[in-house]
């Protein structure tokens, strides 16, 4: 008995690591500084980011140096920002979204109640692709494009092909099927994330590195994902486990609107062309989906 608890004992620790490592990039932030019409920090001032799909409220307070800061926040939008402080005028930026992973910044100038005000200015910039957090390149894919843009497999990786540095190989053109290279790296040391969660081939069977690659499956549907991000290494201090590229993927969450989509897939002989004294014999295939 007393071994099979230092047995125990001994997974629990090193399964401690591993739940850490697990972790990853799954939301945006916000971040900027507000002051006045003379340039003055205001510390103290409240800043309120409202989700409005849901109605979700993210807020934060300057510091002393008028900055502040909102992690964590939801990805997508839009936003509606709004900045109040004693004896000022309010400051609203509407129509904010933001990507996976993405920190923006906004400045807010407040005006005094007393004096007449004519127009607020609310400037608003994304984060540079080299910065102090950043120091690799990335493609975001919103929610938009993966409904908008065609895909033939109805997988992630026939979005990451936006990325210039990715290479995938078709299905049935060589024994790398499903496989995707990214600045030239084999494909088993890229990193497939799911709302933080890694979801790669643990035992290296599938040259796609996802579970079910060799059944030539998917690892998630595509209608669950909301958003999803190709980072080339290296890309973020807080992103590892690859020297490839990493997916970091989100799924899709509710919102206060009832809303769905549904695909229907279907071939036979007829959409294929003979070849010279060959003919395919009869066949069908047909896929359907909903959410």
């Amino acid at each position: 008995m007393k071994l099979f608890y230092r047995f125990l004992w001994i997974v629990l620790i090193a399964s401690i690591p591993a739940m850490g490592y697990a972790q990853g990039v799954t939301t945006a932030s916000i971040r900027g500084i507000v002051t006045d019409s003379k340039g003055e920090p205001l510390p103290g001032a409240n800043v309120v980011a409202k989700h409005l799909p849901t109605g979700t409220v993210f807020g934060a307070a300057t510091r002393t140096d008028g900055r502040f800061n909102i992690a964590n926040v939801r990805v997508g939008g839009p936003y509606q920002i709004t900045v109040t402080f004693i004896g000022y005028k309010p400051a609203t930026r509407k129509n904010v979204y933001l990507s996976l992973g993405e920190v923006q910044n906004f400045k807010f100038t407040l005006i005094e109640e007393a004096l007449q005000l004519g127009e607020v200015t609310v400037v608003g910039e994304r984060n540079a692709v080299f910065s102090e957090s950043h120091i690799g390149t990335a493609t975001s894919v919103s929610t938009e494009e993966i409904e908008r843009l065609p895909t033939i497999q109805r997988s992630i990786q026939d979005f990451a092909r936006l990325t210039p540095q990715v290479v995938t190989t078709n299905i049935g053109q060589s024994d790398n099927i499903g496989g995707m290279t990214v600045a030239g790296k084999n494909n088993r040391e890229n990193n497939f994330q799911v709302d933080g969660a890694i979801l790669n081939d643990a035992f290296g069977l599938a040259a796609s590195h996802t579970p079910g690659g060799q059944a030539n499956l998917q690892p998630i549907s595509l209608d669950a994902i909301q958003e999803f991000q190709v980072s080339i290494a290296p890309y973020d201090v807080r992103q590892g486990a690859f020297a490839g590229g990493l997916i970091n993927a989100i799924t899709r969450s509710g919102t206060n609107q009832f809303k769905g989509s549904a695909y229907f897939f279907g071939r036979n002989e007829s959409f294929v062309g003979d070849l010279a004294g060959q003919s395919f014999k009869d066949f069908d295939d047909f896929n359907t989906g909903f959410r």
